[in-house]
């Protein structure tokens, strides 16, 4: 099969190779949002780096495998390309534990953020943890060739592979409301003075963006609450 779609493979493997190296901002981003609720010792922060670098190496290391199991398909033994495959595979999937411990991380730091205005929801934080169990299964593939368990089974692939895929989409939705937020939370005392200032209609883009800020639920309620009662 690799040397019928061999193209196919090395193109499918210089996007990923592309895309992993765009998920090293992507990753820091949350970990800057967590890094908020630490203390003066952030080794949630500092743990979620780190795996976040083993992330990136891995599966550029995993990418480049495969690039070479496609390389030379019609010029090596069927065993040796059989055995690069194979290496692809485990990098893939064996390589779990430091993704459930980066989940793991971030669940903490949601759960420990004691501030005012956390940048994520609580629920949030038990969905990273559910994340990182589910991505057990894959360790199974060791033990099977075949079946559920086996490298490309149900269990084993399917499952933690698409876990990990609705977890990043998830995480980039609640990565972008934290910025929302954070801009409400910014835009909110201003657009609060000038409400209290003047009460007319607003007349310009800037206007009717604050006042939807201040009238919506983006203000932080006590903030809210605060401007109302000296506005009495």
């Amino acid at each position: 099969m690799v040397s019928r779609k061999h193209n196919g493979i090395r193109i499918g493997l210089l996007v990923v190779s592309i895309g992993v190296a765009l998920q090293a901002p992507w990753g820091a981003s949350i970990a800057v949002w967590t890094r908020r609720g630490e203390s003066n010792y952030p080794v949630l922060t500092y743990t979620q780096l780190i795996c976040l670098g083993f992330t990136l190496v891995d599966a550029f290391f995993m990418a480049m495998v495969w690039g070479v199991a496609s390389f030379r398909p019609d010029e090596v033994a069927a065993e040796s390309t059989r055995m690069w495959n194979d290496f692809g595979w485990f990098l893939y999937l064996w390589t779990w534990p430091p993704f459930s411990v980066w989940c793991l991380a971030i669940g903490l730091g949601i759960i420990w953020d004691k501030s005012g205005s956390p940048a994520f929801p609580r629920w949030f934080a038990y969905y990273n943890f559910w994340i990182a169990f589910l991505l057990i299964p894959a360790g199974l593939m060791i033990f099977f060739k075949h079946g559920p368990f086996g490298f490309n089974g149900l269990i084993a692939f399917w499952m933690p592979t698409a876990v990990f895929f609705v977890w990043m989409l998830v995480m980039s939705w609640m990565l972008l409301r934290a910025v929302s937020a954070e801009e409400a939370r910014a835009v909110c005392p201003r657009a609060a003075r000038r409400w209290m200032s003047h009460r007319s209609q607003p007349n310009t883009r800037s206007d009717q963006r604050e006042r939807w800020l201040w009238n919506s639920a983006q203000c932080h309620p006590n903030l809210r609450a605060t401007y109302r009662a000296l506005e009495r």
